[in-house]
């Protein structure tokens, strides 16, 4: 069996996403999801709820923050648990801009450890411009290292929700949802059975 990706989730359970599930359904069915294997990792390992599905108890549904551009919602990884085997396997994945509420929640992260944006909202632009127009004026490191830490709190510790390359057609009523692309994520590994 080809692995497309492996981790583990919040709970230490390793996942894993086969690379006929990956090709055959997840980015032959949402061409969205084309190279977003990270996000989906990142979906599993540190979402934002959990909730396990109503029509098939053995799946758990993880939800994460995510944006494309033109559209911001979740992106929703499904995982399949073979308590026999102790593992789990991803049966499918794509954004979506709520949440369903009707599946049972099992545990609800707080947005900052889901990397969505920190609570105070100001522009990193803003912020650098400030950086770079003091640094002349600086005598010592010390400013400097002040705006890079309040830039970095202001974006909450790079923990921003991943972003796609780039809008084309519509889907599940966003307004944009990016292209497929060729590349592939760097967690890609080809490797037996877990």
């Amino acid at each position: 069996m080809n692995m497309q990706f492996n981790c583990v989730d919040r709970e230490g359970v390793e996942v894993y996403c086969e690379t006929s599930c990956w090709d055959g359904h997840i980015a032959y069915k949402h061409r969205e999801m084309v190279g977003q294997e990270a996000a989906v990792v990142a979906t599993i390992s540190r979402p934002l709820y959990v909730r396990r599905s109503k029509s098939h108890p053995d799946r758990k549904l993880y939800y994460r923050p995510f944006a494309f551009p033109g559209c911001r919602g979740y992106l929703l990884a499904v995982v399949r648990y073979d308590r026999v085997r102790g593992t789990g396997c991803v049966v499918t994945a794509y954004p979506k801009n709520t949440i369903n509420e009707n599946d049972d929640l099992l545990w609800q992260g707080s947005r900052r450890n889901a990397g969505s944006r920190a609570g105070i909202d100001i522009p990193a632009g803003i912020l650098t411009g400030v950086a770079i127009v003091a640094l002349p004026f600086a005598e010592t490191l010390t400013p400097f290292v002040g705006a890079f830490i309040l830039l970095h709190v202001a974006q909450g510790w790079g923990g921003q929700a991943p972003v796609a390359s780039s809008p084309t057609s519509r889907r599940r009523g966003c307004a944009a949802w990016p292209s497929a692309s060729t590349g592939r994520s760097a967690t890609r590994r080809d490797s037996s059975a877990p």
